[in-house]
């Protein structure tokens, strides 16, 4: 407990008048001297006490202000990791949007490939087609012309027997087998020469 100021003035007043008779209360001025001094070691604990405890309040300050900044620190680390785990995912998802457009890219890139052999294929064919329809009508051509000259020997042949008479060959049936294996020729050959009109079906 603390002893007022006014009680202190008044004790101390109190031990002057003492001093002054010492030799009728010794006893009483030691006591009073005691209580002084006693009342000395209260005031320097009382300032030890509260200058500890503002030690004490600073540093439990110090200490909220370092577990704020431990906190802030660990959620900025949280955040981090997060944004860390974030990018990787959208890595993730980058490469294989890329993988995805490799293969799409192969994959189109074959087909291209696929579609020029195709086309050139198709080339080849309608060449091969043009040449073969060519030389068909050189053929047709050859064929035709070979045709009007035998035919044109054929009816020289079959004039020239007709008007010749029986004559021309070893007997009358034979003569009549040439004439008329000759005219079966003759027509054959004439029905083979003449162009024919495309079927409307």
């Amino acid at each position: 407990m603390t002893i007022p100021d006014t009680s202190r003035a008044a004790i101390e007043r109190l031990c002057e008048r003492m001093r002054d008779e010492d030799a009728h209360f010794p006893p009483i001025t030691k006591i009073i001297s005691a209580l002084l001094a006693f009342r000395d070691a209260l005031d320097a604990a009382e300032r030890d006490a509260a200058e500890a405890l503002a030690l004490a309040d600073a540093r439990c300050q110090e200490k909220a202000f370092a577990e704020d900044a431990l906190a802030t620190a660990e959620r900025e680390r949280d955040q981090a990791l997060s944004d860390a785990v974030h990018a990787i995912n959208r890595q993730r998802i980058a490469e294989s949007a890329l993988a995805q457009a490799e293969k799409e890219r192969d994959e189109a890139i074959a087909e291209n490939l696929r579609n020029r052999e195709w086309a050139r294929a198709a080339e080849a064919s309608c060449l091969k087609d043009r040449a073969e329809r060519d030389a068909a009508r050189d053929e047709n051509a050859r064929l035709r012309e070979a045709a009007m000259d035998a035919l044109s020997s054929l009816v020289a042949a079959h004039s020239l027997l007709s008007r010749g008479g029986k004559k021309s060959a070893p007997s009358d049936k034979m003569f009549e087998q040439m004439l008329k294996d000759y005219g079966a020729a003759i027509a054959r050959t004439r029905a083979a020469l003449t162009p024919t009109e495309p079927s409307g079906g």
